[in-house]
């Protein structure tokens, strides 16, 4: 084995560490993230496998503009958007509502029918994801925009419309 092999070797332990720290950072909110915009559980974990495939070639791509986790997300959010726009994803899940999943049947029933999520679900796409991402991933606004490559003012407006409608939709479900 020669020098540049060994160095080389390092370079993949030391990569390999840190995409495990990632993993083991943002793995679980990524995974409730692209299930909420995939609406499926295998292809929210495919999305996220995908994600940190991405992550682990472009590692040194990382220019410190934005922190890691808008990064990441940046990226899974794109991933997901990769699987909507796929004719296949279309053909299976053609409405826009949540499709069973034989392992999360009893949490795909609650949430269509209950509470405020199922609501967040019910919003147009525009709306939709600017909730996830804030309340959901916890991002602040200067973060979301980069995520989605929009305006922050465009953020503000999406969120205020977003809470509007949710607070119209969840009127009667909060007072009964």
């Amino acid at each position: 084995m020669t020098g540049a092999d060994i160095i080389d070797q390092e370079a993949d332990d030391k990569g390999q560490m840190e995409l495990d720290e990632l993993m083991d950072c943002y793995g679980t909110s990524l995974l409730r993230l692209c299930y909420m915009y995939l609406k499926d559980y295998s292809l929210a974990e495919d999305a996220v496998q995908d994600t940190f495939v991405s992550v682990y070639k472009n590692m040194g791509n990382f220019r410190n503009e934005c922190s890691e986790k808008t990064w990441i997300t940046k990226i899974a959010v794109n991933v997901c958007k990769s699987y909507m726009r796929r004719a296949w994803f279309k053909r299976i899940f053609p409405s826009d509502t949540m499709p069973d999943s034989p392992y999360h049947d009893n949490f795909n029933k609650n949430i269509e029918h209950e509470g405020i999520l199922g609501e967040v679900m019910k919003l147009q796409p525009r709306y939709r994801e600017v909730i996830l991402l804030y309340y959901y991933s916890e991002l602040k606004i200067p973060e979301i925009s980069k995520v989605l490559g929009i305006p922050e003012g465009t953020v503000s407006v999406r969120l205020k419309r977003g809470r509007d409608k949710l607070k119209n939709a969840l009127e009667d479900w909060y007072y009964e």
